[in-house]
């Protein structure tokens, strides 16, 4: 826009005030043109968002370049930025608030993602295959990559939404999503995990989860159409968070169930653990050839169950474990798993998964899930640091002899081995369970507990 100073009825100073007062016109370009032409005239008009200063009279041409050059520069004045330092829920309510006209553009890797804005109102976005609402809850959970907001252009988005996508909605939404996973984490099967119908979907489950793709997970699985997370998450089925819960709900219901790796796959893991040399250096390693060398499943989840009083040293005891084999930032892992007490710890060691799950034992799992947990365990781990829970433990191990692919349970007690419930029930465990009285004091005796070496029976 070119204002000049004097002008009938407004003043170009004013008008220029009022522009940029007004959100939707805050960024437009403009220039003063004005017959005065002192240096004290030209500052005030800076001052009050003129983006340039030129005095009458002036050469058309160069009118003509000013001009062409502010709106060159508008156009690269793109919002951008980095995630980790501003997140994306941010730039959404700013756009919104602003309500800018335009297209966000996403970097994360070597993908790119797109939301498209009418007027602050998100009217599309695309992910990869993700559209709409999947898209965004992909998108608002990103804490690594770039944006930039290109306010001048508005291609036609593919499958344009009837009604505007809701940040605040979004935003709750993916709340509830990350709640409600947080709490069945246990549960989670790794990226690579072979799944499989264990019968038809309950319509009772699908109704009472209807913001989920329980039909078309359960559908894709049993038509072997995507039978792993890795797989579903690739073909677009959902959002990844959104899988991930509906993967645990079904396994909870007992629709899914975990299928063992194929039978070449299996022997051939075997064949390559058992040609490997153990390295004494190296507890976490010992730990994947031990737990894989006689199983099937491409993930292992071990349960630790534990008295409050255990829970201290048996965090120290987790904080021995180096980085390399860790999937979450320690620095984020170690002061949540301190905060909640409680929690998963993934480890990866080339193509192997063994996931930690650690339950405190005042707050003992019931119903459904705490059934899936025992159907998932290859291992169980307790600390105890009395024999309070001797009989709960003792109902635990009876409940364990029964499980598909327990292979090793552990209970570490102190005191003497007095013939008590637990007592007889790990003797009559048919090998399956041990006993051991002294508790780890660093990672290779966790290590050998949980792979059921080094234990006195």
């Amino acid at each position: 826009m070119v204002v000049d100073v004097m002008m009938p009825n407004v003043s170009g100073l004013e008008l220029l005030r009022k522009v940029r007062a007004t959100a939707t016109l805050a960024d437009l370009p403009v220039l003063v043109l004005s017959a005065m032409d002192e240096t004290k005239d030209r500052v005030l008009a800076i001052r009050e968002g003129a983006d340039d200063y030129l005095v009458k009279p002036a050469d058309h041409d160069e009118l003509a370049a000013r001009v062409g050059r502010l709106m060159l520069r508008k156009r690269r004045a793109q919002i951008e930025g980095d995630l980790s330092s501003l997140s994306l829920p941010q730039v959404l309510q700013n756009l919104s608030d602003s309500q800018k006209t335009g297209m966000l553009v996403v970097m994360e890797e070597e993908s790119e993602s797109k939301i498209f804005f009418d007027q602050g109102a998100v009217v599309a976005a695309q992910a990869g295959k993700l559209r709409s609402w999947d898209a965004v809850y992909h998108l608002l959970g990103l804490e690594e990559g770039r944006f930039h907001f290109n306010e001048s252009e508005l291609p036609e988005p593919t499958n344009p939404l009837e009604t505007a996508i809701s940040l605040q909605t979004s935003l709750l939404d993916l709340a509830y999503f990350e709640d409600e996973l947080a709490r069945r984490q246990t549960l989670l099967p790794s990226l690579d995990q072979p799944l499989e119908t264990k019968g038809a979907l309950n319509e009772e489950l699908a109704q009472s989860h209807s913001s989920l793709p329980l039909r078309q997970v359960h559908s894709a699985v049993s038509k072997l159409q995507a039978t792993t997370l890795r797989q579903m998450i690739s073909q677009g089925l959902a959002a990844p968070i959104r899988i991930s819960l509906t993967v645990v709900i079904l396994l909870e219901g007992e629709a899914l169930g975990l299928a063992a790796a194929k039978v070449e796959e299996a022997q051939d893991e075997s064949a390559d653990s058992s040609s490997t040399t153990k390295n004494p250096s190296d507890p976490i390693s010992n730990l994947f050839q031990s737990m894989s060398s006689g199983g099937s499943r491409s993930s292992i989840h071990l349960l630790i169950l534990y008295q409050n009083g255990a829970w201290e040293s048996l965090l120290k005891l987790l904080m021995e474990i180096p980085d390399p084999y860790l999937t979450a930032s320690r620095d984020r892992l170690f002061p949540q798993l301190e905060s909640l007490q409680r929690g998963t710890v993934r480890l990866r060691h080339r193509e192997s998964e063994i996931l930690l799950n650690l339950q405190p034992l005042d707050e003992r799992r019931r119903g459904n899930q705490g059934q899936a947990l025992i159907n998932l365990a290859s291992g169980i781990l307790v600390f105890l640091t009395d024999r309070q829970f001797g009989a709960e433990i003792a109902n635990l191990v009876e409940r364990f002899d029964e499980a598909p692919v327990l292979t090793r349970g552990v209970v570490v007690v102190p005191g003497t081995t007095q013939q008590d419930l637990l007592t007889n029930a790990v003797a009559s465990s048919d090998d399956k369970w041990a006993l051991a009285q002294s508790p780890p004091t660093d990672l290779q005796e966790l290590t050998d507990l949980l792979s059921g070496n080094s234990i006195g029976r």
